[in-house]
């Protein structure tokens, strides 16, 4: 698994979706595609919050 999670507020037709935050919780939209011209928040390390 990735770990990413497909969530109707990063879904790139989140804008002209019917269904958005209709499906039950654990259940995947068929329709779902991750909107690229987000930015993805880089994760800290161990290392790096070590260093504080």
């Amino acid at each position: 698994m990735s770990g990413e999670k497909n969530l109707c507020i990063i879904c790139a037709y989140r804008g002209t979706c019917n269904k958005q935050f209709s499906l039950p919780a654990g259940r995947k939209c068929p329709d779902f595609e991750k909107d690229l011209s987000l930015k993805e928040q880089p994760t800290p390390t161990t290392t790096e919050s070590q260093k504080s």
